[in-house]
Order: structure tokens, then C-alpha cells, then sequence
């Protein structure tokens, strides 16, 4: 249940640091501003820290992608590395038969 908890968690924190990225880029862009450029390239490279370490599946502890388990949310999905299924909003995971 935890695991799903922190899992949940990370997913949404990943979707609000790539929308934070996509602002301040097109706003640097739009006023020609180095400094908001750069700090939306450093929030870029915070979001694929984030993703790497904390995103990953419940059973290997392989990382995957961010649009793997935000599909996973809405239905079950199996692991590309280990062939679990992942249900986030169930919390199950079950072995592939």
C-alpha cells in the first residue's frame, strides 16, 4: 500500500515538473529571457532525476517511462523488464501466467 502510495506520488510530480517545464519554456522563449531558459532547462533535468530513481516497477526495480505507469493508472499494464502486471489503482501485481 505504500509502495503504491510513493508510486501514485511520483507519477503526479513527474506530470507537474514536465507542465512547469513547458510554461517557463515558452515563456523564456516568447520573451527572449536567458535566465527563465535555463531555469526550465534545470527543471527539465530535475524531472529526469526524478523519473529515473523513483519511477520504476514494483517487482524488478527497473526504471520505465513516465507514460507507462500513468497508463497504468487507468489500466493494468505489464512490466516491459519482468512481465508483472502493474495495476496502480488496485495495487496489484501480479505474475504473468
Amino acid at each position: 500500500m505504500k509502495k503504491r502510495r510513493s508510486l501514485l506520488k511520483s507519477i503526479y510530480f513527474c506530470w507537474l515538473l514536465l507542465g512547469l517545464f513547458i510554461v517557463l519554456f515558452v515563456a523564456g522563449f516568447f520573451s527572449a529571457s536567458k535566465e527563465v531558459l535555463f531555469v526550465s532547462i534545470f527543471v527539465l533535468f530535475i524531472f529526469l532525476y526524478y523519473s529515473l530513481t523513483k519511477l520504476k516497477c514494483p517487482s524488478c526495480a527497473k526504471s520505465d517511462n513516465l507514460l507507462t505507469f500513468s497508463r497504468a493508472l487507468i489500466q493494468p499494464v505489464y512490466c516491459r523488464f519482468c512481465g508483472q502486471l502493474i495495476d496502480i489503482k488496485r495495487g496489484v501485481s501480479n505474475e504473468k501466467n
